[in-house]
C-alpha cells in the first residue's frame, strides 16, 4: 500500500534507504577480497655487508583459489622482489643510485607431495603451501648496491615491493593473466630513508 510523503519523511532514516545497507555491506566484503589475495611488506632493510649493503625483507604472501589450484597442478609461480634507492633532490627528481630485480620460483612437486622455493641462494623444500610462501617471503643477504655508491652523511630512500610475475607463467596462463585479475597479486612499495 503506498503511504505519503508525510509517513515517508517520518520513518527512521535506516528505513528510508535500505540500499545503503547493502551498498556499505557489499563494498566491506569487496574490501576484505582484495586484501584476502595480497602481498604484505612486514618488513625491510638495508644492512652494510663489507663493501656493499644487502636487502633483509620479510613478506607474506597470500595467493587466492586460481594461483593455488594452477600451483597444485604443477604450474611453477615465479614472484620478483624490486629494489630502488635513491638520493631525494630538492629542486629536481630524486636521482636513482641503484636498483635491481630479486626472483624467487615456487614451484609444487606432485610425486613428492612438496613444494620447492628457488632463488639464486638454492632451492628449499617444504611440506605444506604455508611453509612454502614463509620461504618465498623471505630475502636474506641479497646485495643491492655497493658502499662506494653512497656518501656519507646524506640521506638515501630505499623502497622494495613484491609480485607475481606473470610474464613468467606458460603461455596458456599467461593469455589468462591479460584477462583477469587474478595473477595480478603485489604488494605495495615499502618506502624508509637510510643514512650510511
Amino acid at each position: 500500500m503506498p503511504c505519503s510523503v508525510r509517513e515517508a519523511l517520518n520513518r527512521p532514516r535506516a528505513e528510508r534507504r535500505p540500499w545503503r545497507r547493502v551498498l556499505a555491506a557489499w563494498l566491506l566484503l569487496a574490501a576484505a577480497m582484495a586484501r584476502a589475495e595480497a602481498i604484505e611488506v612486514n618488513s625491510a632493510e638495508l644492512v652494510q655487508a663489507g663493501n656493499g649493503y644487502v636487502l633483509n625483507a620479510d613478506f607474506a604472501i597470500t595467493l587466492n583459489t586460481v594461483v593455488m589450484t594452477a600451483l597444485s597442478k604443477g604450474v611453477p609461480v615465479h614472484f620478483v622482489v624490486d629494489v630502488e634507492v635513491s638520493r631525494p633532490r630538492k629542486y629536481w627528481f630524486s636521482k636513482r643510485i641503484a636498483s635491481g630485480e630479486h626472483s624467487v620460483r615456487l614451484s609444487y612437486v606432485p610425486l613428492t607431495r612438496q613444494y620447492e622455493v628457488s632463488d639464486d641462494q638454492g632451492t628449499h623444500v617444504a611440506d605444506s603451501l604455508e611453509a612454502a610462501l614463509r620461504w618465498a617471503g623471505q630475502v636474506r643477504g641479497w646485495r643491492v648496491l655497493d658502499g662506494h655508491a653512497l656518501e656519507r652523511g646524506v640521506v638515501y630512500r630505499a623502497a622494495v615491493r613484491m609480485r607475481l610475475d606473470p610474464a613468467r607463467l606458460p603461455p596458456p596462463f599467461q593469455v589468462s593473466s591479460l584477462t583477469t585479475r587474478d595473477w595480478a597479486i603485489e604488494s605495495d612499495w615499502y618506502q624508509w630513508r637510510f643514512m650510511p
